[in-house]
């Protein structure tokens, strides 16, 4: 691949001879490999794409191939190029946990071969902790992550807590929730999204991305949209990402005029029963932000358990990003400008902040 600066190859001291190499996620190992690896949608191929194309990166996959082209490890990443907050590879960007997927045995090998790119070839910002890199690592905020178990179960569970509570609250509203799949609830969801992002000052993907999404996740069954109506109207929505038994809540929105009905809610628990309806074992709700309390209660409200989630950044003495700073300036302008200011902003911006 075009400026990629190739491993050194390596016949690695494992239960298999393997060299280190970048493949394609279209790779016809990748796919099998991560499914039996405890890939979620974050590995797929499908979600490389949509980041790839939607913000012009060059995608691939670290891997250890044997010599009959198995792959026996790997880690999908993306090559961001960016005048304004510098250049590197990250696992992956937009992505809340990107964790190596290794044959037992070969984490040492992989983590090397990442350590050595590293170090000749710039930055790597993976997602995720790496085994034995602890020294590396940043502090990114908490995971949730909810066992599903059946729905009747699971709805006695939380009869007596707060969230039981708001269902019950919004179950006797006029509010209705769908799970839909076409481009019409996309849309639907991405002015919400707009709405939302805003109001938190935070830079709106472009809809490009968001067609992509559909396209290419969501139509092949791969994610849903939840929408919560209200007398027709939407007034809350998720987009969750479903594959290999993992679903994950990828974006929220919502009309705050309708919040007092609790419609997140009501959203949230109608995947939660499609996910235990259709052999999900795990809803991740994704990272959170330490500081974000209120995020956290909604989110451990479910049953779910709150774990530490950490980035690591290779090599040693890797610099601060200069994201962050783009990130603020950007927060400052678009809390203050209207959604079609905000939406511009993205389209200009959203890829340089991976």
């Amino acid at each position: 691949m075009p400026g990629f600066i190739p491993f050194r190859q390596v016949l690695a001291t494992s239960p298999v001879a393997v060299r280190p190499s970048i493949v394609a996620a279209t790779h016809p190992d990748w796919l099998p490999f991560a499914e039996n690896h405890g890939a979620t949608a974050f590995h797929h191929p499908a979600w490389s794409s949509v980041l790839a194309d939607a913000y012009g990166y060059e995608a691939g996959v670290v891997a250890l191939v044997s010599s009959d082209g198995r792959v026996h490890a790997g880690l999908p990443f993306m090559d961001v190029r960016s005048r304004l907050t510098g250049s590197r590879r990250v696992a992956l960007p937009f992505t809340d946990h990107s964790p190596a997927l290794c044959t037992p045995g070969l984490e040492v090998e992989l983590v090397n071969a990442l350590r050595d790119w590293a170090s000749v070839g710039g930055p790597v910002k993976v997602h995720a902790r790496l085994p034995g890199e602890d020294r590396h690592l940043v502090c990114a905020g908490v995971r949730h992550l909810l066992q599903l178990d059946d729905a009747e179960t699971m709805r006695a569970r939380l009869s007596k807590t707060p969230v039981g509570r708001a269902l019950r609250k919004a179950g006797k509203s006029e509010l209705t929730t769908t799970i839909e799949r076409d481009l019409g609830a996309v849309r639907a969801y991405y002015r919400l999204h707009c709405l939302t992002r805003r109001r938190q000052g935070v830079p709106v993907q472009p809809w490009r991305f968001f067609r992509l999404l559909h396209q290419r996740l969501v139509a092949e069954g791969l994610g849903m949209v939840v929408l919560a109506r209200f007398r027709g109207r939407p007034v809350a929505g998720a987009v969750f990402l479903s594959w290999n038994s993992t679903l994950i809540y990828k974006y929220g929105a919502s009309d705050p005029a309708f919040l007092e009905l609790r419609p997140n809610n009501l959203v949230m628990w109608q995947a939660i029963e499609w996910g235990s309806a259709n052999g999900c074992r795990i809803l991740d709700f994704g990272k959170t932000d330490t500081y974000n309390v209120g995020l956290r209660r909604f989110k451990s409200g479910w049953g779910a358990q709150e774990v530490p989630h950490h980035h690591t950044v290779l090599p040693d003495g890797a610099g601060p990003e200069r994201s962050g700073l783009a990130m603020r300036a950007a927060s400052h302008v678009i809390r203050r400008s209207p959604v079609v200011a905000a939406r511009a902003i993205g389209e200009l911006l959203y890829g340089h902040f991976a």
